[in-house]
């Protein structure tokens, strides 16, 4: 008893007992830390519960909307833009455009020159996502790629011609990364020659032409020939006259390898020309993609 009220009266006159300093600190940022852990999986939760909930949304309406929520579905994700070339992997057939604002003056809102028939968003690129579209519906694996070259060489202050060498990283990425899957590459434009030369009636409908072009100035020109003269004559069994043929191109002082040197079975293709519309168009690209099919099921 004496001894307890001993330590009773040392412990009411001792100095206060507090933390040190640099305990509170570390215990202070130990909490700040803790809290801050804590509310970003609040955040993670809260984003993944909106995120799914979205795409429950979506997947529900198009369902409501249509019927056929998988073939809607693909739809919707074909629309959204890609972020590198190589983000499918074993693709089969790679779609890309060189001069992705080619647009149709029928298209546009006053416009009338064909050199001015340019646009950012009603462009080429509607013509080769509908040939993509297509072509996964009949289960071949397709990279389309929505990226607009022209911007890129705008931001890099470079000519018109400099185009290809702007397109030319995602081929050569393409290539290396599908090299065991890879079939055709397209490189998809339209023309600049008047209604007359592009355009091809078929049971009251009219449909743009295709013409194929051929670099002289590449060391595989044989096999880029050979293959573009097979799908020339594959469109002319198939539909006699919508082939405008095989081109070779072969201008001075510098004729454009067109990127065929990075794949033998490269296409320079022009859909149409700058005086068809886009429906136009749209016809074409299916007739397209029935034989680039069949010839992809020759392989």
């Amino acid at each position: 008893m004496h001894k307890n009220q001993e330590l009773l009266s040392h412990l009411k006159h001792s100095k206060e007992f507090l933390p040190s300093k640099d305990f509170n600190q570390k215990t202070l940022s130990m909490l700040v830390d803790e809290e801050a852990k804590y509310l970003r999986k609040k955040r993670v939760y809260r984003y993944s519960y909106l995120s799914f909930s979205l795409m429950t949304s979506i997947a529900l309406i198009c369902w409501l909307s249509f019927g056929n929520l998988h073939s809607n579905i693909q739809d919707i994700m074909s629309t959204l833009p890609s972020t590198t070339s190589s983000s499918i992997k074993e693709t089969e057939i790679y779609i890309y455009h060189t001069h992705s604002r080619e647009s149709f003056i029928p298209e546009l809102n006053n416009i009338t020159n064909a050199e001015q028939a340019h646009n950012k968003k009603r462009n080429i690129s509607l013509v080769g996502q509908h040939l993509a579209k297509t072509l996964k519906e009949s289960g071949i694996k397709v990279k389309h790629e929505y990226l607009d070259f022209i911007t890129e060489l705008e931001d890099k202050n470079l000519d018109y011609e400099s185009s290809y060498d702007m397109s030319r990283p995602y081929v050569t990425e393409m290539v290396k990364q599908n090299s065991d899957s890879l079939k055709m590459v397209l490189d998809v434009h339209r023309d600049s020659q008047p209604r007359n030369v592009t355009t091809f009636e078929y049971q009251g409908e009219s449909l743009g032409r295709v013409a194929f072009f051929v670099s002289s100035n590449i060391k595989n020109f044989e096999e880029v020939k050979q293959f573009a003269e097979k799908v020339h004559q594959s469109l002319e069994r198939k539909l006699p006259g919508m082939s405008r043929g095989v081109f070779i191109k072969n201008n001075s002082p510098v004729q454009s390898t067109y990127n065929q040197d990075l794949f033998n079975h490269s296409l320079s293709v022009n859909i149409g020309g700058v005086e068809n519309t886009l429906d136009e168009e749209f016809r074409t690209a299916d007739i397209l993609a029935e034989v680039l099919n069949d010839l992809h099921l020759e392989d």
